[in-house]
């Protein structure tokens, strides 16, 4: 008993970290293809639609939070 309550332990700790490490990795890519595909696209869509000003406020506002977290 005392040996599978050992395995059982270390398995949820090293695929754990494991799991952490492939979420992180995750939100990373999912990050990346939210700025380089998904934003660039959908302020396109927008200014072809005729919504030119929300998608100058966009791009603004994004362009000034570059700044500061840069």
């Amino acid at each position: 008993m005392i040996l599978y309550l050992l395995f059982v332990f270390l398995m949820i700790g090293i695929f754990g970290r494991l799991i952490r490490i492939c979420l992180k990795m995750a939100w990373g890519a999912v990050k990346i293809c939210f700025r380089l595909i998904f934003l660039p696209i959908a302020l396109v869509v927008m200014v072809v639609a005729g919504l030119i000003i929300p998608a100058l406020v966009i791009l603004a506002v994004l362009g000034v939070l570059s700044f500061i977290i840069w």
